[in-house]
């Protein structure tokens, strides 16, 4: 199934914040998210994938302060 790449900064917290995502393709025919699958799928309900897996997070920075939340003392 296809699935999404959720980059994110890690703070000194320890909380993560999303900054991008990137849809990756499966190249399955019977995932309804993937570019190869056929418009005219006539039972794709039955027989395909209906969502994406679960998202992947990359962290691709770290932050020396805290988040947002934890430096304004949100909930």
């Amino acid at each position: 199934m296809c699935y999404r790449e959720v980059f994110q900064t890690r703070y000194a917290c320890g909380h993560e914040q999303p900054t991008a995502e990137r849809k990756v393709d499966c190249n399955n025919r019977r995932c309804r998210s993937s570019s190869v699958h056929p418009s005219n799928c006539a039972v794709c309900h039955a027989t395909c994938a209906q969502s994406f897996e679960r998202a992947r997070p990359i962290v691709t920075a770290v932050g020396n302060g805290l988040c947002y939340h934890c430096a304004h003392g949100v909930a």
